[in-house]
Order: C-alpha cells, then sequence, then structure tokens
C-alpha cells in the first residue's frame, strides 16, 4: 500500500449485539441500545468522533448531520471509513446498515469474510462456534499468547478456552446478568423493577439487593466452578491460565470476582480490538 492511499484510509470496527451496538472509530468507543434514538445517537457519536471534539453548533437535525458528515468525509478529511462488522442478530443488522448507507465515505465490511481466511485462531473443529467468541479470543491475542479463558458477558454467558497452538475449543454458554433478570421479570410478576447493582454483601438486604447478589455472585460462581473444570479437563491442571472477562456486564462479573486468585484482566471491547485487528491485517496486505 502506498503512503498516499493508506493517508485516505481508515479503519474502524461494529459490533452489532441483541441488545446494542458498540463502535471503534479513531480510539473512540460509543455504545448504542437498539431503540428510537438509535439513528440520532450513532450520527452524534460519529460527527463527534469524526471532529475529534470540535463542536459544529449549526448542527440541528439528523439530515443536517449526514450532510455534514458527507461533506467532512469527502472534502476536509478525504478519508474513506472502512468499519469491520460482526453480527449475531440479522434485524439488529438491518438496522444498522440502513443508517449507514447515507454516507458514501463509510463502508462496512462483514468481518465473517474475513475471519474465514485468517490464520490467528482455528475455531471451526465445533459446528456452530459463535464469530463473537472468536473475535474476543483475537482481541485477548494483543495482550497474551495462548493458552488462556476469554469470558464474555453479553447477552449470553460464554466461556471460551483457547489451547497454545491457537485452537479455540468448545467452552460454554449460559445466560449472562441481563438475560437471567429479564427472564425473571417477566415470570415473576412481583419481582419487577429491578436495576442490576454489584453489592460486595452477598445477602441481601432487600428484593432488589437479593437479585441482584443471586444473579452477578451467582454467574461469578459459575465462571469460578467452570474455570476448574475447563482446567482440569483440558490443560492438565494448569490453574495459572489468564483469564479475559469482556462484554457489557463485564464490570458487574469482574467486581465479584476480585478476590478470585487467578486475577481475571477486565477489557469490555476485546471483540472490537480482535476486528480492528483482523482488518488492520488485512488491508495492511493491499
Amino acid at each position: 500500500m502506498t503512503k498516499e492511499k493508506e493517508s485516505k484510509r481508515k479503519i474502524g470496527a461494529i459490533d452489532i449485539g441483541n441488545s446494542r451496538a458498540k463502535i471503534l472509530i479513531n480510539g473512540q468507543v460509543g455504545s448504542f441500545v437498539f431503540n428510537e434514538m438509535l439513528e440520532e445517537t450513532i450520527y452524534d457519536f460519529l460527527l463527534n468522533s469524526l471532529l475529534e471534539g470540535k463542536e459544529w453548533d449549526f448542527v440541528k437535525n439528523n439530515s443536517e448531520i449526514e450532510e455534514v458528515l458527507n461533506y467532512l468525509l469527502s472534502n476536509i478529511l478525504q478519508q474513506e471509513i472502512i468499519l469491520g462488522m460482526s453480527y449475531v442478530n440479522s434485524e439488529n443488522k438491518k438496522k444498522i446498515e440502513d443508517i449507514f448507507k447515507h454516507f458514501t465515505g463509510l463502508k462496512l465490511i462483514d468481518i465473517k469474510l474475513i475471519a474465514e481466511r485468517q490464520e490467528l485462531l482455528k475455531y471451526d473443529l465445533y459446528a456452530g462456534y459463535g464469530i463473537d467468541r472468536a473475535l474476543g479470543i483475537i482481541g485477548a491475542m494483543g495482550y497474551s499468547e495462548p493458552p488462556f479463558i476469554t469470558v464474555d458477558c453479553g447477552t449470553a454467558l460464554t466461556i471460551n478456552p483457547v489451547t497454545k497452538d491457537c485452537i479455540a475449543l468448545g467452552g460454554t454458554i449460559g445466560a449472562c446478568a441481563y438475560l437471567q433478570l429479564d427472564v425473571l421479570q417477566e415470570k415473576a410478576e412481583q419481582l419487577k423493577n429491578v436495576k442490576l447493582e454489584y453489592n460486595e454483601r452477598v445477602s441481601g438486604l432487600n428484593t432488589s439487593h437479593c437479585i441482584s447478589s443471586g444473579i452477578i455472585h451467582g454467574i461469578a460462581g459459575g465462571i469460578k466452578n467452570i474455570y476448574y473444570k475447563i482446567v482440569e479437563q483440558e490443560f492438565e491442571g494448569n490453574d495459572s491460565l489468564p483469564v479475559f472477562i469482556t462484554g457489557g456486564a463485564s464490570d458487574l462479573i469482574y467486581r465479584a470476582l476480585s478476590d478470585w486468585e487467578v486475577e481475571p484482566v477486565l477489557n469490555k471491547n476485546l471483540v472490537l480490538e480482535g476486528i480492528l485487528r483482523l482488518i488492520e491485517r488485512e488491508y495492511s496486505e493491499l
């Protein structure tokens, strides 16, 4: 790649989940809930990240922001922005594509197409192994060489071991914190309006405290138990394997693991970093 071409291209990442999307551009990360404010909040983030903190007071509505962003991309920045895109929900993917199609300088690339030919991680030994799980491992490879285990606390709780030969094992999949709360509140009429909050005291003082404690500390205990089972069965009892915790509920679960001798590493954006790593490798070779 020539320096001239390189200067006219930026790369970023977008991770589309079941309840929200996360975008990484210019070193800034934005998280967006799939609700009626989705388009507006993404527009604001794109404008602020591309302007790098400078304020444009004349922007009043979404159509004007579209004009400003397209003008910035084509006339001021003169850069194409390529976003590697991962998704686990096709309906939400369509919503994101409908927003980004307004910008000629922003290009979405399905990261699955690149992941299929990458050589960093072998993850096709198990049918249906999720791309988000693979990307989290690839993101963690930027901090440690395998073997290690990643724990993704999204809608699902996935525990993802990888061997020293960079082979992803099957791991486990369960329901994570917010999904557990949603189901509990849906099925139990009197357990409504609970906000998940970490409390060091495990035994609750009220219903909300009890539910939060049961979910958060229950998940933390499950992670420990599964970790030691996997270490025993797959890694010859090597209980010094590093653990990386990521995902939307990771900060809550991480706090409940604060006394664990394994000392897990918290990084909420491993999937985004995995996408970015693959995109960087792909376009550095052009």
